[in-house]
């Protein structure tokens, strides 16, 4: 039987396991580039002085401009994912048959 109990449960769990792999890997991947942006920042900053003495300005102007569309970029992404995790737990808590 194609949609029988235990195949379905089967595939659940494993719709379920794969959807979370993917889920924590894209967070993982996330924190990492948020350090990356972290440690740019104060390279940025240590090398500032010379940069702008060397350049006159125009290239701290494009970093600082970087990173503020990354600040706001990051701002959007963690207002999407605190509604993924509110939606989550909504589910968690009406549906809890679904063991999420």
């Amino acid at each position: 039987m194609l949609f029988g109990g235990r195949s379905l449960q089967s595939h659940w769990h494993t719709a379920k396991r794969v959807i979370g792999d993917g889920w924590h890997g894209a967070v993982k991947l996330a924190g990492q580039l948020d350090q990356g942006m972290r440690v740019s920042r104060r390279l940025f900053g240590a090398l500032q002085p010379a940069l702008d003495q060397f350049a006159g300005g125009a290239g701290s102007t494009h970093m600082m401009s970087a990173f503020k569309a990354y600040d706001s970029t990051k701002s959007d992404v963690m207002h999407g994912y605190n509604q993924v995790e509110q939606m989550r737990n909504r589910i968690k808590r009406q549906v809890p048959e679904l063991n999420l």
